[in-house]
Order: C-alpha cells, then sequence, then structure tokens
C-alpha cells in the first residue's frame, strides 16, 4: 500500500485534521473512501461542496505546475474535472462504500 507522506509545513496549526481520504486500486473502479466527521463543517452539508470545489481547484494547479508551458490551461484543466464530476454524478459508475468516522472518540 502507498502512501504519500505528511507535508508538516503545511499542517503547522493545532486544529489541522485530515478530512478526507481516497484509496484507489489496481480493480475495476474499485476505491475505498473514508470521512471525518467534523462537527464544525456537518452542519450544513453545502460545506462539501466548497471543499471539493477548493479540491478540484487544487488538482488544476498541479496539472498546470506539473509540466511546463502549461500555465495557460488552468481554466481548460478545471472545466474537465468538472465534466468529469457532471458525468459521474448523472451517470455512477459504482456504489459508494464511504463511511464517516467521528474523530472526537479517537486520537489524531
Amino acid at each position: 500500500m502507498k502512501q504519500f507522506p505528511l507535508d508538516p509545513p503545511h499542517f503547522e496549526g493545532e486544529e489541522a485534521i485530515e478530512i478526507l481520504r481516497v484509496w484507489l486500486d489496481d480493480g475495476p473502479q474499485s476505491a475505498c473512501h473514508r470521512f471525518a466527521l467534523l462537527p464544525r463543517i456537518s452542519k450544513d452539508v453545502a460545506a462539501w461542496g466548497l471543499i471539493l470545489v477548493d479540491i478540484a481547484r487544487q488538482v488544476a494547479n498541479a496539472y498546470v505546475t506539473s509540466e511546463p508551458n502549461n500555465e495557460n490551461i488552468y481554466l481548460e484543466v478545471l472545466s474537465r474535472i468538472k465534466e468529469g464530476f457532471d458525468a459521474e454524478w448523472n451517470y455512477p459508475t459504482d456504489t459508494p462504500q464511504g463511511f464517516w468516522q467521528n474523530i472526537e472518540n479517537h486520537e489524531l
């Protein structure tokens, strides 16, 4: 199993916590999604929409910065991500297997 190491400079705040972990393997569309239940964002589930958009923007930025001469493709990459999001939203390719974990009862 391969995991990304945490990058400590980005997690200096004592209140910083992990809210999403996604694993993919070699199987056909197999994925394990693990969600942390966070009281400060779970009162309004629209907050997850904001988080998902932020993730999409981070991914688009990573594509832009990963190769030379990609500076002008940010909006194109973001648009393609949204196309994929809309396609999966309208025609799901799998059944969600995610679960909530209440972090208040677990050590971080």
